[in-house]
């Protein structure tokens, strides 16, 4: 199954059923250099709790999350 992502706030991380995602707990998830977004995955139908949110491809996502001027660092 394809991986999706989603960008949200973290203060929705603590709505989250890390059961039903990719993403294995909050202290996985990858922030930006704000660190007032973070990033989430999950394979299959979308959590409930990520309704109506961005879904983005591996390739959308990374195009974000791997651009300092978008505001993310990119992982040592």
């Amino acid at each position: 199954m394809v991986k999706k992502y989603v960008i949200i706030e973290p203060s929705e991380l603590s709505s989250l059923d890390f059961n039903k995602l990719a993403t294995t707990s909050s202290d996985t998830v990858r922030y930006n250099m704000a660190r007032d977004k973070c990033i989430v995955s999950f394979r299959g139908d979308t959590p409930s709790e990520l309704s109506g949110k961005t879904i983005y491809t591996q390739a959308q996502a990374f195009a974000i999350v791997d651009n300092v001027s978008n505001g993310w660092y990119i992982n040592e």
